[in-house]
């Protein structure tokens, strides 16, 4: 049986991911100025490197990818859509290039096996409170959530879910998500489980419960396909991640209060990452940088090799566990600082200070080399966003105005339920929304799990979680959801062929095409447009070796 790839058995992690970022200032600067130019221009600009076409993987970093050492950080927030990966690539041409200009690519920003529509699944959960509950009613054999305000004769009827759960997550797990985490698994797809609601309904142990039941669907299913024969090696990684909201500050010019956000690893050796934020030093943090074909990932965030359930199951321990401390901190930082900034002399100076929240995102990749060649990249991430507790009615979770990734988050549920001629989804609003693109109409499928409190005292949060999410429910809400497999050798084999009818037409033998390097190709102002496209043919074939190697040997 062929075996499962083992971290021992992976290739040094500081190999998977290349990507050579060591040219010069002056280097970059000319990069972008020559950005501007036109089409033409920029064609024949000169021989590119070949090296420059990233193959770095998403959300993998430090540990997989050398450092990075250009200036694109500073820029991070001043450059977004076409201009960001223009940017991105421009930064990316390595020390010893011989020009700026990229070799140009026709598969750069999509995957070969196309998309398909799917719907967004809304799961309503109820959970139990510890007396009976009038206002709040859950029904799941009618897929229906009845709320009564409290002390009225006001009652209506949210009906539209994909589902209504009383029970216990596994069982919501097996009813209402099991079917596509494997679906997105045999297909190479992305597929998000994100938990919706206050921490009192205990949205991180049920996000750690279906965590868990994930751990067992991938190895069971890697072992069914190692045995039936359609797989030869499989690689997992993990990767966990931790969005702090920090409290208010003034900017130093315009003197607004604006709440930043700051990205954690939670999976790294940094384990007081969390305390010192929430002390006030708030120098640590990740960049998030964007793949022009793998999209965003944390840029020096912590993947964890697993080879089996065990494995899998201590890092996600270990994950959950550093997830509930850095809540726990956040909330005895954000009452301290409440208690400081609040004069004896003013009751109501200490109620400006923003609260500090975390937001988790636990992303588990399985990479899958197919027995025909080709290889395969599902992930499955679980969110863990912390919604703010109800205080007697007065503050309700869609009025979290001072938390960016809440505002985020909801803005693109707003934008998912708008017509799809209209639809423009604002991932790019907070570093955590832009982590979790893929799930949130991104090119993924996505599981919205919805918690309420069934008690009388949570009226006013619970009615605020149902009204967000319904939206999305009853199969309304439709996304592309896009396979990734990809089979390097064949597409590989396609520009060498297209490589050598251009080495022909040109007058070249067969040993002259295979014998060229992109990166030392030297083009002129008036060179043939062949030579060009003969350039760029052999600088994707390269890329596509290059990518076929990352995890597999």
């Amino acid at each position: 049986m062929p075996p499962l790839a083992s971290p021992s058995e992976d290739p040094p992690l500081a190999q998977l991911y290349q990507h050579s970022n060591n040219g010069s200032g002056s280097a970059r600067a000319a990069s972008l100025s020559k950005l501007k130019m036109s089409s033409s221009m920029r064609r024949n600009q000169g021989a590119a490197q070949a090296a420059a076409v990233c193959t770095m993987g998403a959300r993998y970093p430090s540990q997989t990818r050398r450092a990075e050492t250009h200036d694109a950080s500073a820029n991070e927030d001043k450059v977004t859509g076409d201009d960001a990966r223009a940017w991105h690539d421009a930064a990316a041409i390595g020390a010893g290039a011989t020009t700026t200009t990229a070799p140009r690519s026709v598969t750069e920003y999509t995957w070969p096996t196309g998309a398909r529509k799917d719907r967004v699944a809304v799961v309503a959960t109820g959970v139990p409170g510890t007396t009976p509950c009038e206002s709040i009613v859950a029904l799941p054999a009618q897929n229906l959530v009845k709320l009564k305000r409290p002390k009225t004769a006001v009652e209506r009827r949210v009906e539209g879910w994909d589902g209504v759960h009383t029970g216990a997550c596994e069982e919501m797990y097996a009813k209402h998500v099991n079917a596509r985490v494997q679906r997105a698994l045999a297909n190479g797809e992305h597929i998000t489980v994100l938990m919706h609601g206050p921490p009192s309904t205990g949205t991180t142990d049920a996000a750690a419960a279906v965590a868990s039941c994930v751990a067992n669907d991938i190895f069971e299913h890697i072992q069914q396909a190692l045995d039936d024969g359609r797989v030869a090696r499989a690689s997992v990684h993990v990767a966990g991640l931790l969005s702090a909201v920090l409290a208010p500050a003034k900017a130093p010019v315009t003197g607004r209060s604006i709440s930043r956000e700051v990205l954690l690893d939670l999976l790294g050796d940094d384990a007081n990452a969390v305390s010192r934020i929430a002390s006030g030093n708030a120098t640590a943090g990740l960049a998030v940088r964007e793949h022009r074909r793998e999209g965003f990932y944390a840029e020096h965030a912590s993947a964890v090799p697993v080879s089996d359930t065990q494995e899998l199951r201590h890092v996600l321990d270990t994950f959950w566990t550093r997830r509930k401390e850095a809540a726990s901190t956040c909330a005895s930082a954000t009452a301290a600082a409440a208690a400081a900034a609040k004069p004896p002399s003013n009751g109501n100076a200490g109620k400006a200070l923003a609260p500090i929240r975390s937001h988790a995102a636990l992303i588990i990749s399985v990479r899958l080399c197919l027995s025909d060649g080709a290889e395969s990249w599902a992930e499955v991430a679980i969110a863990d966003p912390t919604l703010p507790e109800s205080n007697g009615g007065k503050q309700q979770p869609r009025k979290a105005a001072e938390d960016p990734v809440l505002k985020a988050l909801w803005r693109v549920f707003d934008n998912l339920s708008a017509p799809g001629s209209q639809r423009h989804i604002a991932w790019r609003d907070s570093k955590w929304t832009r982590i979790l693109k893929a799930g949130l109409g991104g090119g993924g499928a996505l599981v919205l799990v919805p918690r309420v409190h069934l008690s009388d005292a949570s009226f006013e949060p619970s009615a605020a979680v149902l009204d967000t999410c319904v939206k999305l429910a009853g199969g309304l809400v439709a996304v592309n959801v896009q396979s990734r497999v990809m089979h390097y050798g064949n597409a590989a084999e396609e520009h060498l062929q297209a490589a050598l009818r251009l080495g022909a037409e040109l007058g070249m033998s067969e040993s002259d095409v295979l014998a060229i390097r992109a990166e030392e190709m030297e083009l002129g102002m008036s060179d043939d447009a062949r030579r060009v496209d003969l350039r760029d043919h052999i600088a994707e074939r390269t890329r596509l070796l290059d990518e076929s190697t990352r995890f597999f040997q």
